[in-house]
Parts: C-alpha cells; structure tokens; sequence
C-alpha cells in the first residue's frame, strides 16, 4: 500500500478580503480544515512508513521461518514457535495499521468534502460580494444624485428666500411710500383746513369791519388780525356825511412792516393795502 505526501492543503491562498462575519467564520473554518488535513496526511506518511516497517520485518520472519536461523546470527538457530509468535505480533500490527489507515482514508475524504463546501461557500460569499459592490456603487450614486438634488434645493431654498426678502423690503417700503403720501396728504388736508378756517376767520373780520366801518368810528378798535381806526387827513368817498375815512392797518402782533395799511373800498367792500 502507497500514500502520497502531497501537502497541498497546506498551501491554500485565502482570499482575506472577504469580510463580515459569515466570511471571517467561513476562512477560519476553511483554514482549520486545511491544518486538519495536512496532519491527517502527515499521520498517513507515518502509518505508511511504519506499514512498510512492519512488512519487511514480517518478510524476514518468514524467511528465518523458512531458513531456521536468527535475525542476528544467521549460524542462531530460531525455532518455528518464536517465528510463529513473531509472525502473529507482526499480522497483528499490520491489521491495526491498516485499521488506521482506512480511518484516516475516511477522515481525509471528510476534510476533503468539508474543504470542497467551505470552497463552495467561499465562491458564493465572492459572488455576493461581487453583488454588494454592484449595490454599493448603485447607493453611492443614488446617494451622489440625492446629495445633488439636495445643493438643488438649497440653491432653490436660497433664491426663494432672496426673492422673498426683496418683496418684503418692496412691501416695506411701498408701505413707507403710502405712510409718506398719507403724511403729505394730511398736511395738505390740515394746511387747506387751517387755510378754510382762514379764510373764515378773516370772512367773520370783514363782516365785522364792515359793521364797524357803516357806523361811527370813533377810536380804534381790534378786530381779528386787523385794527381799524380814523384817518382825520382824508375824507370818505360815499356813505355816510364825514370827513373821516377809517383807516385799516395790521395789529402790530402780525405786522412785518408797520407802515402797511389798507384803505376801505365801499364798492366792492374789500381791503386794498397802501403805504
């Protein structure tokens, strides 16, 4: 009986970027298998050798058996009992040697299935492998298209926001605008107001003067914004019998210029300035 002592188990190249546990379990148990079978067939050289042994020293028993003689002096003779007995011890080795060597025959076809399935296992894991990089890639550029998207909408976010602060400083100073036009708008309204009630005022004074002017004057009176008193160096034309004509002039309270004074028009009953 022959035995190789190929150690090609011994040798095997594990691929060690296999990774996640599934992988890392699968490679330990691939390389314990692998030791497991190299001294599996380290252990059939043994038995081989010690097979061999036993073969040759039983081929010389039987030839002492034959010849009669002693393992150390061929002039010794042996007797058939100690060649039998030798003979016996020896068939005895060589039939547990050989029970050895079938359980380790067996132990070897194991090991090489469960190296052929852990193999197998190892090819499925590349394949998967081969299919999580494919996913991977698919992910990073959905990813890459999603972060995009992503810096899109931002950029768009952004804009918006941008458009959105003009129409709120457009608003704001639309309204201002408004606020302004109102304001001036207000002013004009108060200053026409103020100007009606003018207008008025000074309607109110003329009657008055008026009044004051068909009577008698006498002294100066204080009417409104105005003072109305005799001229006793002109004469009035129409009206009453007098020689005095009233003189009209601005209190001095409004007065820019004192020598400002208006002459009384009976005809059109109106005020004319005169120096």
């Amino acid at each position: 009986m022959t035995f190789s002592s190929s150690n090609m188990y011994q040798d095997i190249d594990i691929d060690l970027h296999t990774r996640g546990p599934r992988g890392r379990s699968v490679v330990t148990s691939l390389s314990e298998a692998c030791r497991i079978t190299a001294d599996v067939i380290e252990m059939y050289e043994k038995l081989a050798s010690e097979h061999k042994k036993a073969m040759d020293e039983l081929e010389l028993y039987r030839s002492f058996q034959m010849r009669g003689t002693g393992p150390y002096n061929e002039n010794e003779p042996v007797g058939p009992q100690v060649a039998n007995r030798a003979i016996m011890d020896l068939n005895d080795r060589i039939t547990a040697l050989n029970l050895k060597i079938t359980d380790t025959e067996f132990e070897k076809r194991r090991l090489q299935q469960e190296i052929e399935s852990l193999n197998g296992t190892i090819v499925g894991l590349e394949q998967e492998m081969e299919k999580m990089n494919g996913t991977m890639e698919e992910l990073s550029k959905s990813r890459n298209e999603e972060q995009e998207n992503v810096q899109q909408q931002q950029n768009e976010n952004e804009e918006e926001k941008k458009f959105i602060d003009l129409r709120k400083k457009y608003i704001e100073v639309n309204i201002k605008a408004r606020d302004l036009e109102n304001q001036k708008k207000l002013e004009e309204a108060k200053q026409s107001i103020a100007e009606m009630l003018k207008r008025k005022k000074d309607e109110e004074n003329r009657i008055r003067i008026s009044n004051v002017i068909n009577s008698e004057v006498t002294a100066t009176q204080r009417i409104g914004r105005f003072e109305v008193r005799q001229d006793a160096s002109s004469t009035r034309v129409g009206g009453p019998t007098s020689n005095f004509t009233p003189v009209i002039m601005l209190h001095s309270e409004f007065a820019s210029n004192k020598s400002h004074y208006f002459t009384w028009c009976p005809s059109n009953t109106s005020l004319h300035k005169r120096t």
